[in-house]
């Protein structure tokens, strides 16, 4: 064996064995010229990360294939990450404050359609929120307040498009709920009085009257 070799066999375990035990060497992957995945001197997660099936065990994927990517500071996800179905489609794309969801947001169906949207603050939904039929058409519509009680004008709807419910709510009670049949013609109405339930029908009671119970309950 030349005296070149020797120098080799040697050099190479003592650098290897370097790398194991320095710990604080940044660690990061190059996919297709772009740099992710990097982990600074902290062992900390920085930067844009694309979580693949080989980090994660998730039926389904491939150990290639994207699960969900995002940004990273500090370990924590920070702003969108957009998770993937295993087919490659869009799964969901949540905005995040440090790894809690935190802002809009949106789910999809397997089809492409969105099967919901609305906003998250504080583990609740506040503001507007939709949710759909798989054929894209909106099943419900409301608005939460910023303490995630529905407030104000509720709305649900047939999968055509009618309206099935019109709810009014106050702070997460209800104060007066209206259905309908699938022709658009009226069901059934309730109204809030005095803490109970009253029933009726737009044939026996005007709108004037409604307004008087109305600002009865405002009193």
């Amino acid at each position: 064996m030349s005296r070149m070799k020797k120098i080799l066999y040697i050099f190479i375990p003592i650098f290897i064995c370097s790398i194991s035990v320095g710990q604080s060497l940044p660690k990061y992957e190059i996919i297709e010229g772009d740099t992710i995945n990097y982990v600074d001197e902290g062992n900390l997660k920085q930067g844009f990360w694309k979580i693949f099936g080989r980090m994660r065990k998730t039926s389904g994927y491939q150990p290639d294939q994207v699960i969900e990517q995002g940004k990273y500071k500090n370990s924590r996800k920070q702003g969108l990450w957009t998770k993937f179905f295993s087919t490659g489609k869009t799964k969901s794309e949540i905005e995040f404050k440090n790894s809690r969801p935190s802002g809009k947001y949106k789910v999809y169906y397997e089809n492409g359609q969105v099967e919901e949207e609305g906003n998250w603050k504080n583990n609740r939904n506040t503001e507007d929120f939709k949710r759909y039929y798989e054929n894209g058409q909106v099943s419900q519509q409301f608005v939460f307040n910023t303490s995630g009680k529905r407030d104000g004008e509720q709305v649900y709807f047939y999968e055509d498009g009618t309206k099935m419910i019109v709810a009014q709510i106050k702070s997460g009670k209800e104060e007066k709920v209206t259905e309908y049949y699938e022709d658009g013609s009226l069901k059934a109405e309730k109204i809030m009085l005095m803490g109970s339930w009253m029933f009726q029908t737009l044939r026996f009671m005007s709108l004037k009257h409604l307004l008087k119970i109305k600002d009865l309950k405002e009193i």
